[in-house]
């Protein structure tokens, strides 16, 4: 289990504070790997090579986990940029890190793909076709079959290093394609990969299904009522890229709560929110590796809990604090869903039985359709109707108070009903 935190919380940009550190290595093997991970994602995996360089096998065992996969599909394309680090340090020693911390059933799934190899008990100077070549005098025949020359080379650096460094390593390497099959690869390199993470604190899908159901208010008034607290104790590193938004910091009365939860539940508060973004990201299906995609999840998933808290204000008379300690975050944020999804309910109706062609009405539409509902970027322009811009972006924004959501809910409405 890596460390809950960094040994202080790290304001502003992370690197800075790393290389105005005075022992930068000793900072950086503190760090949760996630949080790494995030930072180095947001500028560059090839720009960030140093930063990989001073963690530790386990953190870019980790942050691989993260990296190279879009739900239970390896993204093959990610691994590339992990081969590209030698050209960023001038040095094969990324290489050499990489196959420390690197699950080869990987690298074996690469083989199954792209390689064709010959064999021959005695070593032949003669290829068995072209393009081929033998890293061992003759015994073994390679051909590496992309069309991608640069994925060509790179593959080809790798094989030749594994080679050098362990030709054992190398020849198990080129056989595994021979008795397992690339789904099995795949599958089997996947669930170790979910069992590492389980350990970190991410939830598996299951508990990520059950943190992502709605809880409906019917359910929510009793529990209010109880008003018990909720014993929870957690073991899992606290992700500030995110559970901290530099944006905005306003958002009320989410920062209320913020300012309300007591000095000495600080740590398992944030916890519970870096747990529940990250069950956010499996359930939605978001690739740790798209910032963007992330963060603009995590600030949905925070809007879902500002609109509950609104809501729990309306219907209780009941502190902010107290209904944190009797829901926890997770049951806030289901309770959020619970009003959110009728919405996306309400526009994919829409979207089904009525024609519409105006731009504006289409942007609502999409965005409120969303699995987990959005508002376009020019909401504020709409509510207000006050000069809209001249050309309309897909971009989305999350849906961050009751005011909005309803405010979606009666355009709605005026689309069915027109």
């Amino acid at each position: 289990m890596s460390h809950l935190r960094t040994t202080a919380p790290l304001k502003g940009d992370l690197f800075k504070a790393i290389l105005s550190s005075n022992h930068p290595e000793k900072l950086v093997k503190t760090l949760p790997a996630e949080t790494l991970y995030l930072e180095i994602r947001k500028r560059g995996l090839t720009d960030c090579a140093d930063f990989i360089a001073l963690a530790s096998d386990e953190q870019c065992r980790l942050m691989a986990d993260f990296d190279l996969w879009n739900g239970a599909t390896f993204s093959e394309e990610n691994f590339w940029e992990w081969l590209e680090l030698p050209d960023a340090t001038g040095d094969l020693k990324p290489l050499r890190k990489l196959l420390r911390f690197a699950d080869l059933k990987l690298v074996s799934l690469l083989i199954s793909r792209y390689l064709a190899t010959e064999t021959f008990e005695e070593p032949t100077d003669s290829p068995p076709g072209p393009d081929y070549y033998s890293p061992d005098k003759g015994r073994t025949w390679i051909q590496i079959q992309i069309e991608n020359q640069h994925h060509q080379f790179l593959l080809g650096r790798l094989l030749a290093y594994i080679f050098e460094s362990d030709a054992k390593v190398f020849y198990q390497l080129l056989s595994i394609p021979s008795v397992s099959t690339d789904s099995v690869l795949e599958e089997s390199s996947y669930e170790d990969k979910r069992k590492r993470l389980c350990a970190e604190g991410i939830p598996d899908d299951e508990t990520a299904d059950r943190m992502n159901s709605p809880l409906p208010e019917s359910l929510v008034l009793p529990i209010l009522k109880e008003s018990s607290v909720l014993p929870l104790s957690l073991d899992a590193p606290i992700i500030e890229p995110l559970i901290l938004n530099r944006r905005r910091n306003t958002l009320e009365p989410y920062s209320s709560l913020l300012q309300l939860v007591p000095e000495q539940e600080h740590e398992n508060f944030a916890q519970q929110l870096t747990r529940i973004m990250n069950g956010s990201l499996l359930y939605w299906k978001i690739p740790f590796s798209d910032t963007e995609a992330v963060e603009r999840i995590s600030l949905a998933t925070r809007g879902a809990i500002n609109i509950a808290l609104e809501r729990i204000s309306e219907i209780s008379d009941i502190s902010l604090l107290d209904a944190y300690h009797a829901l926890s975050v997770e049951g806030i944020y289901r309770f959020g869903l619970s009003l959110l999804f009728p919405l996306r309910n309400l526009a994919r109706k829409v979207g089904q039985e009525k024609e519409v062609s105006d731009s504006i009405a289409l942007s609502v539409l999409a965005a409120a359709q969303k699995d987990l509902p959005h508002a376009p970027a020019f909401l504020e322009e709409l509510k207000t109707a006050s000069e809209m811009p001249e050309k309309l972006t897909a971009e989305m924004v999350a849906i961050e108070t009751l005011e909005d959501l309803r405010w979606i809910e009666v355009y709605l409405n005026r689309l069915q009903n027109g």
